[in-house]
């Protein structure tokens, strides 16, 4: 039976705590954003002379520890959630600075321990941020409506968006043709800066006090309990699927740029196209969701990545008609993951019961980035110390191992359109 749920707050407390959601979320994504959903941080770490399949790990960390939020989770619903998340988020951003010394690091001590250096900087950012963010999903929960929650997240989405697309088009004009390192290095000191404003906007979010007299079974009984359930197999089952097929294809397009010669300031200016896409999609994909459904939602997500996946074959040198093509990879790509979000969030809301809402959804997403990390990993493996950058070419067609992935991809996605007809329905 899915959660029923009641306004807790008043219409007044409501509006305001939309407005510092969104806020904070529009300042605290620049720095997540700027490491791993555009190609600021692949070039700096290619900048680096660190190797593919290294960058695709830590790429790939952000995935692994959501497994931390089941645990995480257990303690959120027994502690101010605003303080709660952030106090941790705050921290994690500041692990980020020892990113920023590598190059230093490099220069007096040496290459492959500032390489190291590298990868404990955001293991250990992305393990505060995952513990973090265990609670913005069940405060959101208690805030918003049932009612409003996919125009919500279509409005949080979309100012967030836009607000990190500037940021990032910023950053490609700044950075120029080939950028020296200090560039990247005062881009990503700005980014964890910028992240310190979210914690002012979160501490304005209302909250209901916690219980602290509850008495919870352990966690492994409640784990056990949520694994069994219907609506959570199916669901999550189908998650996994679309999330390892669709995971790596941000970072990887931007090396496959790479790879092809373009200059670091159309590589980053072409993946801000992603963020473009995404929110011109957030305008009309909450209404969309609102209307017909997070099911017709996602079946339309699937349809759109399989065809453009299959266009990445088309991209083969850096020129004109191969740029053009990238960049509606990237607007439809970028459309294709907010709608997907979108629908995501909303059915997770529905289907996620009250007296375990934290660990319900904290495992749902900890399992589905699980299962995308080791498909980025993979794929990082593969590109970098197993298949040649080309594996067939002739006078007239060259078939780079960035073609294959993509399509294996799409072969795969279009399966998952079996798992689909088996989620519930709204």
């Amino acid at each position: 039976m899915l959660a029923q749920e009641e306004n807790l707050f008043s219409q007044v407390i409501i509006k305001k705590a939309k407005l510092n959601a969104i806020l904070g979320q529009c300042f605290g994504l620049i720095l997540p954003v700027t490491l791993f959903q555009s190609s600021v941080f692949i070039l700096y770490a290619t900048s680096l002379g660190v190797d593919k399949s290294i960058i695709m790990l830590i790429i790939s960390l952000s995935s692994f520890f959501t497994v931390l939020q089941v645990l995480a989770s257990f303690w959120v619903d027994s502690h101010s959630r605003k303080k709660f998340m952030s106090l941790w988020l705050a921290v994690g951003a500041s692990f980020v600075f020892i990113a920023i010394a590598v190059p230093y690091w490099q220069e007096n001590i040496g290459k492959d321990s500032g390489i190291l250096l590298l990868i404990i900087s955001v293991l250990l950012y992305v393990i505060f941020r995952n513990i973090g963010g265990t609670a913005w999903f069940p405060m959101l929960k208690d805030i918003i409506p049932s009612s409003e929650r996919g125009r919500f997240f279509g409005i949080l989405r979309l100012t967030w968006q836009i607000f990190v697309w500037l940021w990032i088009l910023g950053v490609g004009f700044f950075i120029e043709d080939d950028a020296l390192l200090w560039k990247y290095q005062l881009i990503i000191a700005i980014a964890i800066l910028l992240n310190l404003f979210r914690t002012y906007f979160f501490m304005q979010l209302p909250e209901i006090e916690p219980n602290l007299k509850i008495k919870k079974r352990p966690i492994w009984v409640q784990i056990r309990r949520i694994l069994r359930e219907r609506y959570f197999q199916r669901f999550t089952l189908y998650l996994i699927g679309v999330r390892f097929f669709t995971a790596f294809a941000l970072p990887i397009l931007a090396l496959f740029m790479k790879d092809l010669g373009f200059p670091d300031d159309k590589n980053i200016l072409i993946t801000s196209m992603y963020m473009l896409g995404s929110f011109l999609s957030y305008i009309f994909a909450g209404y969309y969701n609102d209307k017909k459904g997070s099911k017709s939602l996602f079946r339309l997500s699937q349809i759109v990545y399989v065809i453009f996946y299959i266009i990445v074959i088309f991209i083969t040198d850096y020129s004109l008609f191969s740029s053009i093509l990238i960049i509606i990879v990237y607007l439809f790509v970028g459309a294709s993951d907010a709608a997907f979000g979108i629908a995501n969030s909303s059915k997770l809301f529905q289907i996620s019961p009250d007296n375990h809402r934290a660990l319900y959804m904290s495992l749902v997403g900890a399992l589905t980035s699980v299962l995308a990390g080791i498909s980025s990993l993979g794929v990082g493996i593969l590109i970098g110390k197993i298949l040649p950058l080309i594996i067939w070419e002739n006078s007239l067609i060259v078939i780079y191992s960035y073609h294959l992935l993509f399509m294996l991809s799409a072969i795969g996605l279009s399966v998952c359109f079996i798992q689909l007809k088996k989620v519930p329905k709204d």
